[in-house]
């Protein structure tokens, strides 16, 4: 199997297990985004607590160039981490929410 359909794979793994997760309060959700056509994955944090509107992005990653981007991570899990266990490389996952400089020092050795 190729890289790109591994990362595919990994990518929806990961969206789709985080989605799956069941937030405290019935009032918020969590929605699942995939675009498997243009490589986009996202899981949304969406609802009402407390009388206000619940609206983000809690991870998101897009495959470009045959690498993985991670464009948000708003959880308290090392992402790129889990990619690497599923066999994504570390050369190809960029963090793109760091500056271009840091980046490849925030990645675990595989």
């Amino acid at each position: 199997m190729d890289s790109i359909n591994i990362y595919r794979q990994a990518a929806q793994q990961i969206v789709e297990r985080y989605a799956s997760y069941q937030s405290g309060s019935h009032e918020i959700h969590h929605e699942l985004v995939m675009d498997t056509v243009r490589d986009h994955y996202e899981v949304l944090v969406i609802g009402w607590q407390k009388g206000r509107r619940v609206y983000h992005t809690m991870m998101h990653f897009d495959i470009i160039e045959s690498k993985i981007w991670i464009q948000v991570n708003n959880t308290d899990r090392d992402l790129s981490a889990e990619l690497i266990e599923l066999g994504v490389l570390k050369d190809d996952i960029v963090i793109a929410f760091h500056p271009e400089g840091i980046r490849r020092h925030l990645i675990p050795a595989a």
